[in-house]
């Protein structure tokens, strides 16, 4: 940084642009440019602020003057602009990276005790520390189930802000398909088998391996299908699908390359067009009352947008009110292994 000069000085304290033909004569210049001959100082404001100071100077002639004040006026007017926008972003993403690590530590604070919550009450449910008469289980499960929503709560606001500021990490690596779709069947087994769900899984068992994150798309397999059950009645039916897609094609009709198109489909409530307009959008609950009955945080179909989108994946829906849903998704295939020489 060089000093000050007082031309400098008194355009911040005036905040009017000057125009110095011959600074020698300027007792208040400061040499800058060795050989400066002129000088042109124009502050560059934000609103009623300076957020900078334009200062050009020529040690040729022509020297600077009213005629370059306008030209450099409208250059400052620009640059402003741009520094003014440079420094918003900035400080937006130094907020955002602070949010994130706030939820992140909040999180993990209120993990520590719902754990304790959960075990403990899990085992006094389970007869561990006495008998406990009916009334006492059922107060007990209660507590069980509501840790549980808790805990999918502050999970999902944990991944949404990591989605927002764009921290949350992906570890992409060749997945084969119908093992994920096992895997995001298994622990939702009991659920559907006390609501009398039939589940059919369609996958041919030599599609070829996708580039995935396997913990996230079992993240994302485990939402939709989680939906699915709690959103179709006793006896009814759900349906994970996968098939080979060559052409993949966007909105735009651009063509994505080929991918894996899963489909998970249910016999349901369906989706009125009104609420599907606002589906992946944060915080998001349906207007149908049916559907309200259901626990839900209103995160979890935004979350599982954004994952498709960072693995260059398509989603979309399918349905039709009280007679179901279909959540179509791709996910690119995973690249071909180089050959060594």
């Amino acid at each position: 940084f060089w000093p000050i000069s007082g031309i400098v000085a008194r355009v911040m304290r005036t905040r009017q642009a000057e125009v110095v033909p011959d600074v020698s004569f300027d007792p208040n210049y400061t040499r800058s440019l060795r050989g400066s001959l002129s000088q042109i100082t124009i502050p560059m404001l934000s609103g009623k602020e300076i957020n900078a100071i334009l200062v050009l100077e020529t040690n040729r002639e022509p020297r600077l003057s009213l005629v370059d004040l306008a030209f450099a006026q409208r250059l400052a007017e620009h640059a402003s602009i741009a520094i003014a926008n440079a420094q918003y972003n900035a400080e937006l993403t130094v907020a955002n990276n602070s949010k994130s690590e706030f939820v992140s530590f909040v999180a993990h604070e209120l993990k520590n005790p719902m754990t304790s919550i959960q075990g403990y009450a899990a085992a006094m449910s389970s007869g561990m520390t006495g008998q406990i008469n009916d009334q006492q289980k059922s107060f007990l499960d209660t507590i069980l189930k509501n840790v549980e929503r808790l805990s999918t709560l502050v999970t999902d606001l944990n991944d949404v802000t990591r989605l927002q500021t764009n921290n949350m990490a992906m570890e992409l690596a060749p997945q084969a398909v119908l093992p994920l779709i096992e895997d995001t069947l298994r622990p939702l087994e009991q659920q559907i088998e006390g609501k009398h769900q039939h589940v059919t899984v369609d996958a041919p068992a030599d599609l070829p391996l996708i580039h995935a994150d396997k913990n996230r798309l079992l993240q994302v397999l485990t939402n939709l299908t989680s939906n699915a059950y709690k959103y179709t009645p006793e006896g009814g039916a759900i349906t994970l699908k996968a098939r080979l897609r060559e052409r993949n094609l966007d909105s735009k009709n651009r063509d994505l390359g080929p991918a894996v198109h899963f489909t998970v489909a249910d016999t349901g409530l369906g989706i009125s067009e009104a609420d599907q307009k606002k589906l992946f959008t944060t915080y998001f609950r349906s207007t149908n009352p049916e559907a309200l009955e259901q626990p839900g945080t209103g995160l979890g179909l935004t979350i599982t947008r954004e994952i498709i989108l960072k693995h260059g994946g398509l989603l979309w829906i399918e349905s039709e009110l009280g007679k179901g849903t279909q959540f179509h998704f791709t996910i690119p295939l995973a690249p071909e292994p180089v050959p060594t020489p």
